[in-house]
């Protein structure tokens, strides 16, 4: 009963239940084994989560849109073209690249480039409607990151936020992935100070919209077609999207900084290539 325990308590009487749970402690500390009370409550915090832009820093920032073109949406993919656009500003920035591996058949179907050789030099095309091929103005992948960091730190003095439409489903993870490819990651961040997606943006500031692809938003909110696609045109609907729907201050508070960024999306590369698990879905499937 409840008065015997607590007389037996009371005493300091050793019991047979007594000496049991002693001897099970002995063992579970032999065998290295911690006790339900011996383990922490509190979890250590997760290094791989997106950490918000301090408000301050995200005040100061210029806010650059940017869209990246791609061989496919696989972590072994590159890009192809890069563009960018100040925003409330006509500065713009554009430069193809020569990849080093094949485009996907997909992704080839729906930009129009593709690679060809010509004397060992391999070279970029855009193939046209009417079945022309135009020859690019293309260059390596780590003199097109070198020059996008270059005029990034020419927009602001004061720090950059990178934002795009679908930013943390495929954006982010290939530039990160392409600038450390290139041994980059310090250089850019120098200029960038965070990154932003427009997506989670648009959708609390239109919440009823059918849908929330770029190609769609831009259709109901702006009535205007782009070449989409082709990643200046996709940078200007983006860019007029902004505008319209007047978010600007609405990117700056989603901001998340570089380094939060850069380290979820390296760790996220790595989880997926360690365990062969499919990358999220391309853009043009959300």
């Amino acid at each position: 009963s409840d008065e015997s325990k607590a007389r037996i308590a009371g005493t300091g009487m050793v019991t047979p239940m007594t000496v049991l749970r002693q001897d099970k402690a002995s063992v579970s500390s032999a065998k290295g084994v911690k006790s339900p009370e011996s383990k922490q409550t509190t979890r250590k915090p997760c290094k791989n989560k997106f950490e918000r832009l301090e408000e301050a820093t995200a005040a100061r920032a210029t806010v650059v849109l940017f869209d990246l073109e791609t061989t496919g949406f696989s972590y072994q993919d590159q890009i192809t073209q890069i563009a960018a656009r100040v925003m409330n500003s006509d500065s713009k920035f554009s430069r193809y690249v020569v990849p080093t591996c094949a485009i996907t058949a997909k992704a080839g179907g729906l930009t129009g480039l593709f690679v060809g050789e010509i004397g060992g030099t391999r070279k970029l095309y855009r193939r046209r409607e009417s079945f022309r091929e135009d020859e690019l103005d293309a260059v390596g992948l780590s003199e097109a990151l070198a020059e996008f960091c270059e005029w990034l730190k020419v927009q602001s003095s004061s720090g950059v936020i990178l934002a795009a439409h679908g930013l943390k489903t495929f954006d982010l993870r290939m530039l990160i992935a392409s600038v450390e490819a290139v041994d980059m990651l310090s250089a850019m961040e120098e200029p960038v100070v965070g990154f932003v997606d427009t997506i989670p943006v648009f959708k609390s500031t239109k919440p009823k919209s059918s849908s929330y692809r770029l190609q769609r938003l831009a259709g109901e909110v702006l009535g205007t077609e782009f070449d989409w696609h082709n990643a200046v045109s996709e940078t200007d609907a983006l860019h007029e999207l902004v505008a319209k729907l007047d978010v600007g201050d609405e990117l700056r508070r989603r901001a998340d900084t570089y380094r939060s960024c850069k380290t979820r999306a390296l760790y996220l590369k790595r989880c997926r290539v360690a365990r062969q698990l499919p990358v999220p879905q391309s853009p043009t499937d959300l």
